[in-house]
């Protein structure tokens, strides 16, 4: 859940080369991030970020080109609206989930935080044309997130006590 991406908006032969001519903003994680000064220096070469984008993933009997989905509205089986896609999960070169920024009505309703973005399964999206069309309620949504939020919570935990128990040992020496 709570991993920060940037927009990054490619230079014309680099777009037209390697993500099909698209205008958008490409998602780029943190983790991809190697330097940033007045220009952005990435860990990936733009080769593995193009095949990223160019991916195509099965949304319930559609195939999608993965590039399309990014900035498209999202609602829920009820139809109730959720968000806009911002991003994806990749591992191991296989895309695992979307990002997806809540609209502002929810998050005030939730109380949830605006600047984060909130993960989207891929397997629960069941219809793609002009919105993505979800398997879930916004409720189930809401539940997913909660447990992604504990996960994420005790993670944070478990690397703070490793980190002070270096730190202790350390001291000892």
């Amino acid at each position: 859940q709570n991993k920060k991406s940037l927009g990054v908006k490619v230079y014309g032969n680099i777009r037209d080369a390697w993500f099909r001519g698209t205008t958008k903003l490409i998602p780029i994680s943190e983790e991809m991030l190697q330097k940033t000064t007045d220009a952005i220096t990435l860990k990936k070469p733009v080769e593995y970020l193009s095949r990223l984008w160019i991916q195509t993933v099965l949304c319930g009997s559609t195939i999608c080109p993965n590039d399309e989905f990014i900035e498209m509205p999202v609602y829920d089986k009820n139809l109730s609206r959720i968000g806009v896609i911002s991003s994806w999960i990749e591992m191991r070169g296989d895309i695992k989930k979307y990002d997806c920024i809540l609209d502002p009505y929810i998050c005030e309703k939730w109380g949830l935080p605006y600047d984060v973005l909130y993960s989207i399964p891929i397997d629960s999206i069941d219809f793609v044309k002009d919105t993505i069309t979800l398997d879930k309620t916004i409720d189930e949504l809401r539940k997913i997130w909660k447990h992604d939020k504990k996960k994420n919570v005790k993670r944070k935990s478990k690397k703070k006590i490793s980190s002070s128990r270096k730190i202790k040992q350390n001291k000892k020496r």
